[in-house]
């Protein structure tokens, strides 16, 4: 068995019937995913968000709404984002070993979980989506 590897299946939908059928009834493993609800209740084992999608999510928010709030709230996430990614390229140059990753990320999660915890009642609805999953997700966002 390898020890990394990616699956990819094409299905009419994405529902728990589908992630079921491909990775059993019990999967352990590390489950990348974009916070869809079939990963979130099926998965037990380490389930860290795509980065990528959140990106993406927190662009097209902002992209799609001018208001101040919800602009700050965008460029306050794409900021972590950011350093998050600036600390992942000193890990995988061999700046920083495993364990100061960890310890380093750890800062950056909490601020995201902050952020998230003060737009839970936002008004604007994709913001309040975003931030009720990270809140919610914290520990998927190490």
């Amino acid at each position: 068995m390898a020890a990394r590897y990616v699956v990819y299946t094409v299905a009419p939908t994405r529902s728990s019937k589908v992630l079921t059928g491909l990775l059993g009834a019990v999967f352990r493993g590390i489950l990348c995913s974009d916070r869809f609800s079939a990963y979130l209740k099926h998965h037990t084992g380490k389930g860290p968000f795509c980065r990528a999608h959140l990106k993406r999510n927190l662009l097209g928010i902002v992209e799609f709404t001018k208001s101040s709030a919800v602009e700050r709230f965008c460029r306050d996430g794409l900021a972590e984002h950011a350093r998050l990614f600036r600390l992942w390229h000193k890990f995988r140059s061999g700046q920083v070993d495993r364990n100061q990753l960890l310890e380093r990320s750890l800062p950056i999660q909490k601020r995201l979980s902050a952020l998230a915890e003060r737009h839970l009642d936002s008004p604007h609805r994709q913001v309040r989506n975003l931030a009720t999953a990270l809140f919610e997700h914290n520990d998927r966002l190490a």
